[in-house]
């Protein structure tokens, strides 16, 4: 019997659920819920935390962190769900245009509205991506993998207009990849 681990497959994204707990084990701001910021191509990662959030994982809001392949990004500003082609970025594992498990997170809520309540979306460009991998690795002597960069930023970004909340960014593959 084989089968495929990619993030289509429930069996990848089912138990991707426990590293959202691990990280709220973890989080010393108990008193505010984190935002999670999770690199986003095919959405099984962040459908996973949306999950674990309906299993009761206190979460204040999640990013879905895009690279240029923005779909799910220019569908939360309130464009029709228009996939467009592929574009390759730096992000590689990141370059889809039309999400397959997206479906599953528009399953999990009634409409876009609320989607959007829990849910925003940002779409981050390579020269952003190799901007924010050099800035953090000056600053912090940290190297930063292009799509923990990609979900990096979007964390910023939102930060800066919600300066009350607080975060975590996931970062998803090895900055050698």
């Amino acid at each position: 019997f084989l089968t495929s681990a990619n993030s289509i497959n429930v069996a990848r994204w089912l138990p991707q659920q426990f590293y959202y707990f691990f990280a709220y084990k973890q989080w010393k701001y108990k008193e505010t819920p984190p935002v999670f910021s999770v690199p986003s191509g095919n959405f099984g990662n962040i459908c996973a935390g949306l999950l674990a959030y309906r299993c009761g994982l206190p979460v204040d809001h999640f990013i879905a962190a895009c690279n240029t392949n923005d779909t799910v990004a220019q569908y939360l500003a309130g464009s029709a769900y228009q996939p467009g082609d592929v574009k390759y970025t730096y992000s590689n594992a990141m370059d889809v245009a039309d999400p397959s498990n997206f479906i599953r997170i528009m399953e999990l809520f009634v409409d876009r509205e609320h989607i959007r309540q829990m849910l925003t979306a940002y779409s981050i460009n390579d020269a952003e991506t190799f901007n924010t991998i050099r800035d953090v690795y000056n600053r912090e002597q940290y190297t930063l993998d292009p799509h923990g960069a990609v979900a990096y930023l979007a964390l910023d970004k939102y930060l800066s207009a919600h300066p009350s909340s607080k975060g975590i960014f996931l970062e998803t593959a090895h900055p050698v990849k």
